[in-house]
């Protein structure tokens, strides 16, 4: 996917979602897991490609929630609207290098 394609509709990011801060209740973390797994299977539809969800990621994310009120991606220092997990580097960067940044989605295969 080159920068100037347009990514799918069913790609929605974290802060799309997740617009107001809050704990990680277990209702949201159920919201939450739903919309990783919904862009995993986005992603494979779409791309033709098997894709797996690190879950030591998710726990990772769910405990920066915790912390700092939003489910940041814990590899990225900075907490900012880009930085919400799942982040835009999503699926450009999965399909260049084989994984996202933090590696919650990696290719299968």
């Amino acid at each position: 996917m080159s920068g100037k394609e347009r990514e799918p509709e069913c790609i929605m990011h974290g802060w799309q979602v997740f617009t107001e801060p809050s704990k990680p209740t277990p209702e949201l973390i159920e919201k939450y897991r739903k919309l990783v797994y919904d862009i995993k299977e986005c992603i494979e539809k779409t791309y033709g490609v098997k894709v797996k969800v690190k879950e030591s990621v998710i726990k990772a994310v769910i405990a920066r929630w915790e912390r700092d009120g939003f489910p940041y991606c814990p590899c990225k220092p900075i907490a900012s609207e880009k930085t919400i997990c799942p982040c835009t580097d999503i699926p450009h960067t999965l399909l260049k290098r084989g994984h996202c940044t933090c590696k919650l989605y990696i290719l299968d295969g």
